[in-house]
């Protein structure tokens, strides 16, 4: 059996700051920073995603943005700027729509991730601010676990295949 349309909890607002839940063609953006961070001889690699984002509950943060709105889209992009790590830089801004990540399925035809209107940024709210959850129904996973690597690899893939045609990299 396959998954609903939407998950419950991408259903309802999360947050009073939430300007309301995620619409499939909201851009979801997710940096790339580098040299080293999430790049191995000048291509992301699978480090985009991190265990903890998705294994024992863990959320993907996200800065979502209203289709076609190139100018909060180059907000999102200022903020993931302003979090790059030290010695770091931003190499690319990864723009996938809300859309392409409920797409993800694993092989019984069950849908992988959902995405939540997730405001919380760790420090303070923040309206731009999202998430992406492994779905419940999936269970527990260890980064052992076939379903872990099969949704791991399609959101590499997915990020791999989204950049930011307007994006020009920063510098150190």
């Amino acid at each position: 059996m396959r998954c609903p349309t939407h998950c419950l909890r991408e259903t309802v607002s999360q947050h009073p700051a939430s300007p309301g839940v995620i619409a499939d063609d909201e851009r979801l953006s997710r940096a790339g920073y580098g040299p080293t961070t999430h790049y191995k001889k000048g291509k992301v690699t699978a480090q985009i995603v991190r265990k903890t984002d998705i294994l024992n509950g863990g959320t993907l943060s996200l800065w979502r943005t209203p289709a076609g709105n190139e100018a909060l889209l180059d907000i999102a992009e200022n903020k993931l700027r302003a979090n790059t790590p030290a010695g770091q830089w931003l190499y690319d801004h990864f723009i996938p729509t809300a859309r392409d990540f409920r797409a993800i399925v694993l092989p019984d035809g069950k849908r992988g991730f959902s995405v939540v209107d997730d405001c919380e940024t760790g420090s303070g709210p923040d309206p731009m601010h999202c998430g992406l959850k492994v779905c419940d129904h999936i269970g527990p996973l260890t980064d052992e676990d076939e379903r872990y690597i099969i949704l791991k690899t399609a959101l590499w893939k997915l990020f791999k295949s989204n950049p930011r045609d307007t994006h020009t990299p920063s510098t150190p």
